[in-house]
């Protein structure tokens, strides 16, 4: 299959849908997107009982997440950061800047406390405070100590649910 000029008028609110999905409004995101959609086309199967709109929005998302992450990479030379997932989630950024712009002494002895006083391991701080405090990604922590990216997010993910009970906990009582 082909896209054509008439597609792309036809179907151009199916571009910025696409574009939308990642919160931003922008030119950029269009022309990649609408890239997508042109090279993906010649791929399209009809035997698969999937809709070309279908299949093409899907390709233009990934053409979008792909150039996302690309960029995340060029611009800090390595993956993804904490700052970067504005792009990926439904904020706009504001709730992660803030967060690694306001880490003061006082938050950075709050964080330590609450890392210190939690029942977690000493690997499950570690990977909190290097990915918090330190704003590395779990590949690049995972580099560091010799693992793997998914043990350093179970890691995290799963001592982060720890630190979360003992803060409400603490509030409430």
């Amino acid at each position: 299959m082909r896209i054509t000029d008439e597609w792309i008028e036809d179907n151009i609110g199916l571009v910025w849908k696409a574009v939308n999905k990642y919160k931003a409004h922008d030119e950029d995101l269009f022309q990649i997107a609408l890239l997508g959609a042109i090279e993906s086309a010649p791929q399209f199967d009809e035997t698969r009982e999937v809709e070309f709109t279908s299949f093409i929005f899907t390709c233009m998302c990934n053409k979008i997440a792909n150039q996302l992450r690309m960029d995340a990479t060029a611009r800090r030379g390595g993956g993804i950061t904490f700052n970067s997932l504005d792009y990926f989630n439904d904020t706009d950024g504001i709730e992660y800047e803030y967060l690694t712009d306001s880490f003061n002494m006082e938050d950075r002895l709050y964080i330590e406390n609450i890392l210190n006083d939690s029942r977690l391991s000493e690997k499950q701080s570690e990977v909190i405070r290097l990915h918090i405090l330190h704003d590395l990604s779990f590949a690049e922590i995972a580099r560091l100590k010799g693992q793997t990216r998914q043990a350093i997010y179970s890691l995290f993910k799963y001592g982060i649910s720890k630190v979360t009970d003992k803060i409400i906990i603490h509030k409430i009582a």
